[in-house]
């Protein structure tokens, strides 16, 4: 008996094991088509990789502060100018906060575009910023 029940909770613990991890898997590449990283890997993204940034604040809180050579398109604006990205570019998008850059990073996703990066907002960025 003492074996069966180290069996079953051994058995429990590698299908938890598996479970968790597949959980990870998932997470990390997000169903969205999109991925999300965070202000470090994109740092390192615009020191070594030909990328675009894309600010989808507002033009007044992109005019307040925003990342060097970024472009500025307001989330509300995503849907009628798309057409000024190239969807083949790696495209990397930022907000204030995050909530704006992944609505705007699954509009660009539903547009065809293949390589987008949302790293969130501003608010987790250490790397400086233009006026």
């Amino acid at each position: 008996m003492k074996k069966a029940k180290y069996i079953m909770k051994n058995s429990l613990v590698k299908t938890l094991l598996v479970t968790l991890s597949l959980g990870f898997l998932t997470s990390c590449s997000s169903d969205s088509g999109f991925k999300t990283i965070d202000s470090k890997e994109a740092y390192r993204m615009i020191q070594e990789e030909d990328v675009v940034i894309l600010d989808v604040r507002t033009p007044e809180e992109y005019a307040e502060g925003h990342i060097e050579n970024s472009i500025n398109i307001p989330l509300d604006e995503i849907e009628t100018r798309f057409e000024e990205l190239n969807k083949e570019d790696t495209i990397l998008v930022y907000c204030r906060s995050g909530n704006r850059s992944k609505s705007a990073s699954n509009l660009l996703v539903k547009q065809g575009f293949t390589h987008i990066f949302d790293f969130g907002g501003l608010n987790t960025w250490k790397y400086g910023i233009v006026k």
